[in-house]
């Protein structure tokens, strides 16, 4: 039903610039001898699964080869982080195409390859086998991109029923000048929010909504006579709450205190419940002070958390609610019943003095504002790394879809141990062995150990 564009990328430390880094964009036309020259940052590298040059309609184009296990091509990299090869910007790829598969696509699946050297899945496109030339633009999220060697990216198409003429690719950040890229990139969120729609109503029939659960007791039950007229309350609950669409103050909740370390990092939650429609809302944070310094909380984003239907109990249970899946710099629209989540990191310099320091957060919406107090708490002692033994949080990720900027967070909050799970290239051998590469895993290690 879809055809299937994949991305495949690894990530070294040693990335120190990009090709092609002021451009933020790059086109390529496909249909010349330059597809397959393997001399070019453009190409095709698997140069035998891709078919012969058309033209069609006064554009040229090149023919994939159907039934292929991927169809690789690279293309320049651009606006790459210098240390370690993620992306810190939102892509997006346009593909030119002629719709001619009409057979479901199989998913796709990575092969080989550990760490940062995986493939991830950015999106399908295709399958209605209209025979029509279409254009559409996939989003590739923050992350999801990157270079092995600072000079290009490599991509994956994979899943290919027919011979799919392509007549252009696009990749373009969204820092790119494009004339038209802000049509693209409406184009390619919507296409984006079409599917997401697509693929709920058909998990439908599977799917038992739990609801929102109650708020449960010791909630403030109803907002004052002053938040009702200012159409918010605001509240700022712990970071290990679970909340909900739903979720009501609790009366410890009112003031924002924070204590801390000196080289301790504590994520604030800030949490604004709407009373009538507010539309936009935001949320700024003030630097904290007193006399003997200031923690410079002005400059930390604010990210906003994103709900989604998430599973509730075991892998196999058909029970979902809606919950807070992921922080976004996206700014929420305030409607009641709705619980807008912020949440702002503080992170305490080392060496800073002892003291209580003081700050403020403003909300602000539907042209009304509210600062609320907040104390810093700076404690006379450092938090020692323990040599006895290892702490933290159990987390196990697929180093293919996971940010470095991820981990870079967690090891900030003091999560520094990690359950690998990497393991080693395996083929064939001689005389029935099997041998075994174990170069990537020890990369990635290598790497985690540098970032802490």
């Amino acid at each position: 039903m879809r055809l299937l564009i994949a991305l495949a990328v690894a990530c070294f430390w040693t990335i120190r610039a990009a090709a092609g880094e002021a451009a933020h964009s790059c086109s390529w036309t496909l249909g010349t001898a330059a597809d397959l020259d393997q001399a070019s940052s453009t190409h095709f590298v698997t140069a035998d699964r891709v078919g012969e040059a058309g033209e069609s309609d006064g554009a040229t184009f090149r023919a994939m080869k159907p039934d292929q296990y991927q169809i690789i091509w690279t293309m320049p990299a651009f606006d790459i982080a210098a240390e370690y090869g993620a992306i810190a910007h939102v892509f997006y790829l346009t593909v030119r195409y002629r719709d001619i598969a009409s057979t479901p696509m199989s998913r796709w699946a990575g092969h080989g390859g550990e760490g940062f050297y995986g493939k991830v899945i950015i999106g399908r496109i295709g399958g209605s086998g209209d025979g029509a030339w279409k254009e559409e633009t996939l989003v590739i999220p923050r992350s999801m991109l990157r270079s092995g060697d600072g000079k290009v990216f490599t991509f994956a198409l994979t899943d290919l029923k027919a011979a799919v003429p392509i007549a252009s690719i696009v990749l373009f950040s969204a820092d790119s000048a494009l004339p038209d890229r802000d049509q693209r990139i409406a184009a390619a969120q919507a296409l984006q929010r079409t599917k997401r729609v697509s693929a709920l109503a058909l998990a439908a029939s599977k799917i038992h909504d739990l609801g929102l659960p109650d708020p449960g007791p010791g909630s403030v039950a109803a907002p004052t006579a002053e938040e009702s007229k200012r159409g918010w309350r605001v509240f700022f609950p712990s970071i290990s709450r679970q909340l909900f669409a739903n979720s009501q103050p609790r009366p410890e909740e009112a003031a924002c205190v924070v204590r801390a370390c000196p080289g301790e990092t504590r994520s604030v939650v800030i949490a604004v419940s709407p009373v009538k429609d507010l539309g936009p809302i935001t949320v700024a944070c003030s630097d904290l002070t007193t006399a003997g310094g200031a923690v410079a909380w002005s400059r930390e984003p604010v990210r906003w958390a994103r709900y989604s239907l998430q599973k509730v109990g075991s892998s196999w249970s058909e029970d979902y609610r809606e919950c807070p899946e992921h922080l976004s710099l996206a700014v929420p629209e305030g409607v009641p019943g709705r619980l807008a989540i912020a949440c702002v990191e503080v992170r305490v310099p080392s060496g800073l003095k002892a003291g209580t320091y003081s700050g403020t957060v403003t909300v602000t919406a539907a042209d009304a504002s509210q600062s609320i107090p907040v104390s810093l708490e700076i404690y006379p002692f450092g938090l020692l790394h323990p040599d006895h033994a290892t702490h933290g949080i159990f987390y196990y990720c697929d180093y293919a879809d996971v940010s470095p900027y991820d981990l870079l967070d967690m090891r900030d909050h003091g999560i520094d141990m990690l359950v690998a799970g990497l393991l080693p290239k395996m083929s064939a051998g001689t005389d029935h062995t099997v041998a075994i590469d174990a170069t990537q895993v020890r990369a990635t290690f290598a790497m985690l150990k540098r970032m802490g």
